[in-house]
């Protein structure tokens, strides 16, 4: 029988926290699963601890292989996965119970290509943040179609928050980058060019743990290879997409996209790089003129692409940055709410 869906996972030195993540997938309501763990070379005890829950449960595949990074473990992965639909779970994260149950069923009854759930950043000290999709849209399900919808995913760009029939991989031969970190990010992008048709299922969550040693927490002197990757989104959008419809609107959407990463990136990359940084974010802004519609121009986007702008050196970029984030934060981050309170009516 063909699984329903294909869970992959990749690990590296993972021993603190996979067993948790395994624990959460083995238990999932929908039974049909496979789980595709790839080892990616870990020198710890996750093989061992992957391999004992093999032994218990015949729906898990281990693939064995040296490492190479997060990217070309996923690609491997997809390749051994049968399942309808696929889904990405990090080694060190977990999901609610009935997760793939209900993005399951409702990706069938809507007739969609992707099925989206919420996503939870979870913290050591058991408070809960929500982002991406859970923060824009109501406690229903939504259906996200046109281009005007679908913006939702090109903003969130989490693929782990979501289920995605296998065939649309196969047919517009997605993959995840392979040369370093940010491997996701043109997945997420390419699933919301492709998805014909996508459903958002509330109150089922992917859980992010938030953990110190992980790959993006640590991320503070590699930062710099997000230029390379956004490089390489804009040379694939510009060709293989060029003939989408609305291609105008979704390079607007990519281009404010790339505005909201940067800015956080800022914060990310080591203090004494930070100006360097900065730097080629305004000589990247500059390069990219496109003209931003209002209908898309949001007051959280004009805060951001300000800040970026009016910000001489890092010093002061922090400064205006940690204000904006303050105020938000205390009226209930409105802006970044805001920004979508058309299509969410």
């Amino acid at each position: 029988m063909i699984p329903k869906v294909s869970v992959i996972i990749p690990v590296y030195n993972s021993e603190n926290y996979i067993a948790k993540c395994i624990n959460s997938l083995v238990k999932q309501t929908l039974k049909e699963i496979e789980i595709i763990i790839i080892n990616d070379g870990s020198t710890d005890n996750s093989a061992e601890i992957c391999n004992k829950y093999a032994l218990t449960d015949s729906r898990i595949k281990i693939i064995n292989k040296k490492n190479e990074g997060q990217g070309i473990a996923r690609n491997i992965g997809i390749n051994a996965a049968q399942g309808e639909f696929l889904g990405f779970v990090d080694s060190d994260d977990i999901v609610s119970a009935d997760y793939y149950e209900e993005l399951y069923k409702n990706a069938k009854k809507y007739d969609a290509d992707t099925a989206c759930g919420s996503f939870t950043k979870l913290f050591p000290n058991g408070h809960e943040e929500i982002y991406g999709l859970g923060l824009y849209l109501n406690k229903k399900i939504k259906i996200l179609e046109t281009t005007d919808e679908k913006k939702y995913l090109i903003y969130t760009n989490s693929f782990c928050d979501k289920i995605v029939k296998r065939e649309l991989f196969i047919k517009n031969d997605i993959k995840f980058y392979e040369n370093g970190i940010f491997e996701d990010t043109p997945v997420g992008l390419e699933i919301a060019l492709t998805t014909n048709k996508a459903v958002y299922v509330p109150n089922v969550c992917y859980y992010y743990v938030h953990q110190k040693n992980s790959t993006m927490h640590n991320m503070s002197n590699k930062t710099f290879g997000i230029f390379d990757v956004l490089q390489c989104i804009n040379l694939k959008f510009n060709s293989k997409y060029k003939d989408i419809p609305d291609f105008q609107e979704y390079k607007q959407l990519l281009f404010l996209r790339d505005v909201r990463q940067l800015f956080y990136f800022i914060f990310a990359t080591e203090k004494s790089s930070r100006n360097k940084f900065l730097l080629m974010t305004k000589n990247y802004i500059k390069s990219n003129k496109i003209k931003i519609s209002q209908k898309y121009s949001t007051t959280d986007i004009n805060f951001r692409y300000l800040i970026i702008n009016v910000s001489d050196n890092a010093f002061i970029f922090v400064i205006l940055a940690y204000i904006y984030y303050f105020f938000n934060k205390i009226i209930g981050n409105y802006f970044v709410k805001w920004r979508f309170t058309n299509a969410n009516q």
